[in-house]
């Protein structure tokens, strides 16, 4: 019965299409390495890379943080933490309020649903946590020249691009179509609804 969609490169089974994002690890460091470059140029382009610089084009004052400080630790390792947990409750509360039908994946570090969520919510739950607070603290911080609180943006956006890719994987369904995600991170089977 299975046959293959020569258009998609994807499988169709009679309960629905399968949905895999093509995750080349080399390919998301790569973007992890250039995006966060490209971004710590920008931030110290407009604020300065150091006080000589900033006497010369005065911008503004920036709050001064230093790398390999605890709170700059602190920062790499509590920013996916709470972003995991945020998305982990937003598929609890999309869910219908059961933990049965969430479960981990401790090598992608994502939530999965295992039982048939709607396309739309789920598109909400891979972008608000990084994508979205990333975006805003990245504003905040370019705005207020706080270059913690921009390194945390960059980092959740950094963090996010996965699921980013993935939601692009997922553009072309439908918002009443459902999702029950796979074992394997970031695949999933699409169950087409009825209209």
């Amino acid at each position: 019965m299975e046959t293959q969609d020569k258009r998609m490169g994807e499988y169709i089974y009679p309960e629905g299409r399968i949905v895999k994002a093509d995750m080349d690890k080399i390919t998301i460091y790569g973007l992890y390495f250039v995006s966060f470059i490209i971004l710590t140029l920008l931030f110290c382009y407009i604020w300065g890379f150091n006080e000589s610089h900033n006497s010369h084009y005065e911008l503004g004052d920036t709050k001064n943080y230093e790398v390999w400080t605890p709170l700059w630790f602190s920062s790499l390792f509590i920013t996916p933490i709470v972003c995991f947990f945020i998305q982990f409750i937003l598929l609890y509360l999309f869910s219908g309020r059961n933990i049965h039908c969430l479960g981990m994946s401790w090598s992608s570090w994502r939530v999965l649903v295992r039982k048939k969520l709607p396309l739309k919510y789920y598109r909400i739950a891979l972008l608000f946590p990084y994508f979205f607070i990333g975006l805003l603290l990245i504003i905040h911080g370019f705005g207020i020249g706080d270059g913690l609180t921009y390194q945390i943006g960059t980092y959740c956006i950094l963090i996010g691009l996965p699921d980013l890719d993935y939601y692009w994987t997922l553009r072309s369904f439908k918002a009443e179509d459902k999702i029950v995600d796979g074992k394997k991170p970031y695949s999933g089977m699409i169950i087409k609804s009825s209209y």
